[in-house]
């Protein structure tokens, strides 16, 4: 979640002109945020899918089906239903604004241009797709118990031995070879990508499946160092190739010439994501495995942080736009204050509601 809000940061000072992904851009501009962008985009979520479906089967385990539903419909539908309503309007008039502001044009007039509703779940996707998966997830547990219990003894062997993350890997780079561009597609209306679903259905199943693999979590601390390192470097040829990918198309290259490269983003950046994941699994349950109140405190945090913060990220990058700095000054300070400005609102909100019993 964390590193959503340092993505859409960058945005605003990453090479390029405004385009329809991110229609905002600031005069000063820095190579080092656009591999923040596209390395952050391959891989969080991702991330945040296999720990979706991780925690998912947990709450399975302890509470049931019917449990599982209702907490996923408090924890997940109700901020998607609210943040729709609420917040995709703001998030419209925060971009109108950006864009009358970047234009020369009269910043208030960005009002009229706002949709009262958009046609898709615009930045709340993640959880458009994570509660479909859920539901799925649902149904796949009212299925013959038979039938799970076979399907379930395969996935122990698979997951629990050797060839786990050539298995995870191989899944999940064949599921992103199905989409049309290097990195990762972000989906925009409400009927389901089946591209988008696959990927983040592979990394959400195979979060719910590596839960029953017993020790799995104690034994990810074993050569997590060397996976996380590992991991980045793979990472940074995977980020390098979509900057090539993306230079070659502006130079006028046409799409199946760059098929090699597309196809090197996607490898290296499937094989970063489970590099990745073992190496922070076992270091995080290393040093932080113990409850301490403060990450509770940051967990919980940062869901809040996560939903409100976009509008903010872009008004911050807006605001500095007549500071004469470099733009990675100015994406520290618009990072930073995003981040306080975001959590300040979520202390100002828990003041007023009690917070809930923690749960899966």
């Amino acid at each position: 979640m964390a590193l959503g809000v340092l993505l859409h940061v960058a945005c605003s000072f990453q090479l390029g002109d405004p385009d329809g992904g991110w229609p905002y851009r600031d005069s000063q501009q820095s190579l080092v945020a656009t591999l923040i962008v596209i390395g952050t985009h391959f891989v969080r979520m991702p991330l945040f899918f296999v720990l979706s479906g991780f925690f998912a089967s947990q709450t399975v385990a302890r509470r049931g089906v019917r449990g599982f539903v209702v907490d996923r419909c408090l924890r997940v539908g109700l901020p998607l239903a609210v943040g729709w309503v609420l917040l995709t309007p703001i998030v419209g008039f925060a971009f109108s604004y950006a864009i009358s502001v970047q234009r020369g044009g009269d910043p208030l007039a960005a009002v009229t241009l706002v949709k009262p509703l958009p046609g898709g779940p615009a930045h709340l996707w993640f959880l458009y797709y994570l509660l479909l998966l859920c539901g799925l997830a649902a149904l796949a547990c009212t299925l013959p118990q038979a039938l799970r219990e076979r399907w379930g003894a395969c996935c122990a062997r698979v997951l629990g031995g050797r060839a786990r993350g050539l298995v995870l890997w191989l899944l999940l780079a064949a599921a992103m070879l199905t989409m049309s561009g290097p990195s990762l597609e972000t989906p925009g209306g409400f009927w389901p990508d089946l591209s988008v679903l696959a990927t983040y259905g592979v990394c959400f199943g195979a979060g719910w499946q590596l839960r029953r693999v017993q020790g799995f979590v104690e034994g990810a601390q074993h050569g997590f160092l060397w996976r996380s390192l590992l991991g980045g470097l793979v990472l940074l040829v995977g980020t390098f190739a979509v900057l090539v990918w993306h230079a070659k198309r502006g130079e006028g290259s046409d799409v199946p010439s760059l098929a090699p490269i597309w196809g090197m983003a996607q490898v290296t950046g499937s094989a970063a994501v489970w590099l990745l994941a073992f190496g922070l699994i076992g270091g995080f349950e290393r040093w932080l495995g113990q409850p301490r109140p403060w990450l509770r405190h940051a967990s919980d945090a940062s869901y809040w942080v996560y939903l409100v913060h976009l509008p903010i990220a872009v008004f911050a990058a807006v605001l500095l736009r007549s500071w004469e700095a470099g733009a990675l000054a100015k994406l520290a300070v618009a990072t930073l204050a995003t981040f306080l400005l975001s959590w300040a609102s979520f202390l100002a909100v828990r003041a007023v509601i009690p917070a809930r019993r923690p749960t899966a």
